[in-house]
């Protein structure tokens, strides 16, 4: 009778010691080494999956920088509106007529003014910034001529 009782069970036959074929499967410090590898790349790629630190500069610079885009891209003005409660609206300004908005959303809490302001961004680049009449001196930290923020 084949396999005998090994046969009768369902079990597999013991290996063959005159068998020259290594035996299926991996061994313990196979598995390990793997797992080891498995976690060093997981601990690499980790970082980059989760949401960093938020800069409160960033909400302003991001806005800023698509305006500057749009503005080259259109070759004309754009008009960013920054409201009180840290609102903004961002605007093509062409001779005079009113464009379609081109964006809109809110900036982190430490970038809401007292005064609201209109930052008028150059298709060069440059910033002009229009203030409301009562801003007694508040102004916003921003270089005008490359249109970023200074800390």
């Amino acid at each position: 009778m084949p396999g005998g009782a090994w046969a009768r069970c369902g079990a597999a036959a013991p290996p063959d010691p005159a068998d020259p074929r290594p035996a299926a499967g991996f061994t313990l410090v196979e598995l390990i080494v793997v797992l080891i590898l498995m976690g060093l790349a997981t601990a690499l790629v980790a970082p980059s999956l989760l949401p960093g630190p938020t800069d409160p500069d960033a909400s302003l610079q991001r806005v800023l920088a698509d305006a500057q885009a749009a503005a080259i891209r259109r070759g004309e003005p754009v008009l960013v509106e920054v409201g009180v409660r840290g609102e903004w609206t961002a605007r093509g300004a062409s001779s005079g007529e009113t464009d379609a908005v081109l964006g809109r959303g809110g900036l982190a809490e430490a970038w809401v003014p007292p005064h609201p302001y209109v930052l008028r961004i150059a298709p060069t680049g440059s910033c002009g910034m229009e203030l409301a009449a009562d801003t007694t001196g508040w102004r916003p930290p921003l270089d005008l001529l490359t249109c970023r923020v200074v800390s």
